[in-house]
């Protein structure tokens, strides 16, 4: 069976019926699977139910409508197939940490907890460019010497933007670094400024460039594959499915990106570790 294909009309499905009624066995049947077998796939494929994924994507929604309509807030609720201000601000709450007040008051456009919109694309790259389960490892507090610039956020519109500006970072880095044999990685803070840099064993080495420190703690590991343009797949899913399925809490400090032997950003086969500090 072509599941991707399959899979891909149901999440049209939910899409386009996200504002009314959604049930299962109708979805199934747009699939072309039983009810039973095509929950088994969707969850075994995507990492979380139909019921959690269209949960997400209704309350996704409601932010931003949130933040940029003047809509009440029982009037978001409702467009959105909740029952009740009461059903609404609960759900709101243990998905965004926040009440719906408190999100319009903050003008909160960009969030961590954001389900975005699964498509075709994004199926293909979780079968085969990134591994799914996390890697819990613990690492020591460290230094590291680089350059930094801010980019855009990963699903925005000028994200594409991101890969120029990332490009010519790495080359101001080559240039001022010298010695490029250290440990390569990158950071990348909630503020959205990227750090590209090496590892360093203490504070005398590379002092022409910017020193940070990582700290010790655990953190979530996965492993990306394929060019970094597929990236914000990779974030997305672990942002989007894997934090909200694992009872895990984001810790503090940034994204890392170590390098490896086969990191190659345009290429197909190249490979980044991505670790998430955990709590």
């Amino acid at each position: 069976m072509n599941y991707l294909v399959q899979l891909n009309r149901a999440i049209n499905h939910i899409e386009e019926n996200l504002n009314g009624e959604l049930i299962v066995e109708e979805i199934a049947k747009e699939a072309g699977i039983s009810k039973c077998h095509f929950q088994r796939v969707f969850k075994a494929v995507l990492g979380e139910t139909v019921k959690e994924y269209t949960a997400r994507r209704r309350l996704t929604l409601a932010a931003q409508e949130l933040a940029r309509a003047n809509l009440s807030i029982l009037e978001v609720a409702l467009t959105f197939g909740f029952e009740s201000h009461e059903v609404f601000s609960r759900a709101f709450k243990q998905f965004f940490q926040m009440s719906p007040s408190e999100f319009r008051q903050k003008s909160a456009t960009a969030f961590v907890h954001v389900k975005p919109r699964i498509t075709k694309a994004y199926i293909e790259h979780l079968y085969k460019g990134i591994t799914m389960e996390a890697r819990i490892v613990k690492l020591d507090e460290s230094l590291v010497r680089g350059v930094s610039t801010r980019v855009n956020e990963v699903n925005s519109p000028e994200f594409p933007k991101n890969f120029s500006i990332i490009s010519a970072l790495w080359k101001t880095l080559r240039e001022q670094a010298r010695d490029f044999s250290y440990q390569k990685l990158s950071l990348i803070d909630s503020d959205l400024n990227y750090f590209a840099g090496v590892l360093v064993p203490d504070e005398e080495v590379l002092t022409q460039l910017e020193l940070k420190q990582l700290p010790a703690g655990e953190y979530a590991e996965f492993l990306h594959i394929g060019p970094m343009s597929n990236i914000a797949h990779t974030m997305n899913y672990i942002y989007g499915s894997w934090f909200l399925n694992s009872g895990r809490d984001r810790g503090e400090g940034p994204d890392i990106s170590l390098h490896t032997e086969k990191t190659d950003p345009s290429s197909n086969e190249n490979e980044v570790r991505i670790l998430i500090p955990l709590k």
